[in-house]
């Protein structure tokens, strides 16, 4: 890749007469048009992607940028403790890929990518809700509990 690379390129002609000559072209030009798009921004010292701007980008794209596009995960839940009596209530997710089996453990979740091995899986934008809404429980009001149990697993089914 070339270095120090400052968007938009279509500016810089010594850079284009270095881009014609580089194996990275086809990336840089990918980069400049996500740039140009106002997807790909100015970092500290870097460019970045957001998380969800990967929803919008085509799969060629996200494979020639070394961005995860597949996902064969799926969910699994389980509630613990009982309904309306205890505020110990909470319901616990399992991750499962249809190719590696389990994943739980050993797997690391930012945003809505899962990182596993050397392998990266993008989540569904209705995967990503459902953990984040899990995730985000609080089981004190227990006249709710059975609502949130019915509207998790309602959501489980639709991911």
């Amino acid at each position: 890749m070339i270095d120090n690379l400052i968007f938009p390129i279509y500016k810089n002609k010594e850079l284009l007469n270095t881009l014609l000559e580089s194996k990275d072209m086809v990336k840089i030009l990918l980069l400049e048009e996500l740039w140009l798009e106002d997807t790909l921004h100015m970092g500290d010292s870097n460019y970045v992607l957001n998380y969800r701007d990967l929803y919008n980008m085509d799969i060629d794209s996200l494979k020639i940028l070394g961005l995860p596009y597949d996902n064969d995960i799926e969910i699994f839940l389980k509630s613990r403790n009982y309904l309306g009596g205890n505020t110990n209530f909470h319901i616990e997710y399992s991750l499962s890929s249809v190719e590696y089996g389990n994943l739980d453990g050993f797997y690391e979740r930012i945003e809505n990518i899962i990182f596993f091995d050397n392998k990266r899986f993008l989540l569904f934008k209705e995967q990503v809700e459902l953990l984040n809404e899990i995730d985000g429980y609080n089981a004190n009001n227990l006249d709710e509990q059975g609502l949130f149990l019915a509207k998790v697993k309602k959501k489980r089914y639709k991911s």
